[in-house]
C-alpha cells in the first residue's frame, strides 16, 4: 500500500535568522557602501543628527554591528579653502540584498551603464556613517536601534532610496518617543525634510507645549519663531510667560532678545486651542457668551451646493442650523458640495473624522481654504469603508478658514454630514 500523502511540516525560527544576517554585515560582500565625512581641522566628526539635536545620544548598537569595516582619511579642500579630512568608512554588503530592497539600487546595479555597478560601490555623502550602518543593519535583520535624531535621519534615507517598511517603522518608532523629545525630533526632522515627523513633533509642541518645551530647546531662530509666533500654542498669557521665563538667561545663541521680546508678547496673544471637533467648540463658545448675535451668519457660514435644493418642512433654516454648529440633521447630501466659513477664527487642520461609518460606494473630498478662493485638498476617499470615529489625515498645510465636503458619487446621510468632526488648533482672528 503506497504511504498516505500528508501536507508538508513548517515551522520556522526568524530571530535567529536575523542574528545571523545582522552578523555578516560588512563581512564578504560583492558590493561596497562607501559613506564621506568631511573631518576640519583633523577634528572627530560626529553624527549628522547629532549636529541637528545636540542632545542626541548616539547608538553603540549601529556601530558595533559593522565592526570590520574599514575606515582611512585622505586630505581635501574646503570651499573657503581651508584644508579638510575626509574620512572614509567603507561597509561591504550583498548587492543582491540591497536589490531586493530598494528600488534605486536595483535600478542601480542592474545597468550596466550606470557607475555604481561598474565600480561595485556606492558613495554616500550626506548621511552620517551610523546612520547608514543602522539602515543597512535593517536591510540584514530587520531591526532599528538608535536615538530619535538618528532615526530621524534614517528614515529621511530609507525615504531617498525608497526602503518603504524601514521609513514607516522609523516614523513609527520616532512618533512614540515624541512626548519626551519633541524639540529634538522637530530639529533633526527639519533639517532631514522628513515631513510626516516635522508635523507630528510640532504639533505635539503646540499642543502640550508646557511639557515640549519646559527647558530651553536647542533650536535655531527660524524654527523657535515657528513655535512661538504661530498663534497655537494651548497655552494661557501667564503660563507662557512663567514658561519663558524659566529658561533663564543665555546669550549665547543670540535668542535671548527674541524671548524677551515674546515674554512681554505673552499678554496681549490670543492662546490656541485643540480640539477634536471645531464647529462644535466654536457653538459652545457661542453658548457661553450668552448666545449674542445669530450663531449662523456670524459665528460659521454655510453654504449649500446649487445641487443641494431643500424641500425640508419648515424651510433649510433649521438644518443650516444643525450644519452649522455639527449636529444631526435629516436630510441627504448626493454629488455636490457643502461650505462651513468660520467668520472669526482660522484652524491649524489635523485631520478629520465622522461619528457614523460612511460605506466604501461613496466617494468625496474634503478642501480647505485660507480665503475662500484658493481650495486645497485636505482628504479624499478611497474607495474603502471609513470606520466610526477614525481620524482621516488631512494633507494640507496652512492655516484654513473655510472647509468644503464635496460628494463625487453616491449619497451621504445628513446625519453623517453633520457629524464631521474637524481636528486641529482653533485659533481667533
Amino acid at each position: 500500500m503506497a504511504p498516505e500523502s500528508r501536507a508538508p511540516v513548517q515551522g520556522q525560527d526568524l530571530r535567529s535568522a536575523s542574528s545571523v544576517l545582522e552578523m555578516c554585515i560588512g563581512k564578504d560582500g560583492n558590493f561596497t557602501v562607501v559613506v564621506e565625512e568631511n573631518l576640519p581641522d583633523s577634528a572627530g566628526c560626529k553624527n549628522s543628527a547629532e549636529d541637528v539635536a545636540s542632545t542626541a545620544e548616539g547608538s553603540e548598537t549601529a556601530s558595533e554591528s559593522a565592526q570590520s569595516t574599514a575606515s582611512e582619511e585622505m586630505p581635501s579642500t574646503g570651499q573657503d579653502g581651508d584644508e579638510l579630512k575626509v574620512k572614509r568608512t567603507e561597509i561591504k554588503v550583498w548587492a543582491s540584498l540591497l536589490s531586493h530592497w530598494s528600488p534605486v539600487f536595483k535600478s542601480w546595479l542592474s545597468s550596466d551603464s550606470c557607475m555604481e555597478s561598474k565600480n561595485g560601490q556606492v558613495v554616500i555623502q550626506d548621511f552620517s556613517p551610523d546612520a547608514v550602518k543602522t539602515f543597512l543593519r535593517f536591510l540584514y535583520s530587520g531591526t532599528i536601534e538608535g536615538s530619535p535624531a538618528m532615526l530621524v535621519e534614517v528614515a529621511a534615507m530609507a525615504d531617498r532610496y525608497q526602503v518603504s517598511k524601514l521609513h514607516e517603522l522609523c516614523v513609527q518608532t520616532v512618533t512614540q518617543t515624541i512626548p519626551e523629545v519633541a524639540c529634538e525630533v522637530f530639529a533633526a526632522a527639519d533639517h532631514f525634510f522628513v515631513a510626516a515627523l516635522r508635523m507630528k513633533a510640532l504639533e505635539f509642541i503646540f499642543i502640550h507645549p508646557a511639557e515640549a518645551l519646559k527647558c530651553r530647546p536647542k533650536l535655531s531662530r527660524k524654527l523657535l519663531e515657528e513655535i512661538l509666533l504661530s498663534g497655537l500654542l494651548c497655552m494661557e498669557d501667564a503660563e507662557l510667560a512663567k514658561m519663558l521665563r524659566g529658561w533663564g538667561k543665555d546669550e549665547s545663541d543670540g535668542l535671548q532678545p527674541f524671548i524677551d521680546f515674546q515674554i512681554q508678547r505673552a499678554t496681549v496673544r490670543k492662546p490656541g486651542e485643540h480640539s477634536k471637533n471645531v464647529l462644535g467648540t466654536l457653538w459652545s463658545r457661542y453658548n457661553q457668551d450668552g448666545r449674542k448675535g445669530t450663531f449662523v451668519g456670524e459665528w460659521v457660514l454655510v453654504t449649500l451646493g446649487r445641487e443641494q435644493g431643500s424641500e425640508e418642512p419648515g424651510g433649510p433654516a433649521k438644518w443650516l442650523m444643525n450644519f452649522a454648529r455639527s449636529m444631526v440633521g435629516n436630510k441627504s447630501l448626493g454629488p455636490g458640495w457643502m461650505r462651513w466659513d468660520l467668520i472669526h477664527s482660522h484652524v491649524h487642520v489635523m485631520g478629520f473624522s465622522f461619528i457614523a461609518k460612511i460605506p466604501g460606494s461613496v466617494s468625496f473630498q474634503i478642501l480647505c481654504s485660507e480665503d475662500g478662493t484658493d481650495w486645497h485638498s485636505a482628504y479624499v476617499s478611497e474607495g474603502q469603508d471609513i470606520p466610526t470615529n477614525k481620524v482621516l489625515p488631512c494633507q494640507f498645510s496652512g492655516l484654513a478658514k473655510c472647509f468644503k465636503l464635496q460628494v463625487l458619487d453616491g449619497e451621504i446621510d445628513i446625519q453623517v454630514i453633520c457629524e464631521l468632526r474637524i481636528h486641529g488648533i482653533l485659533q481667533a482672528d
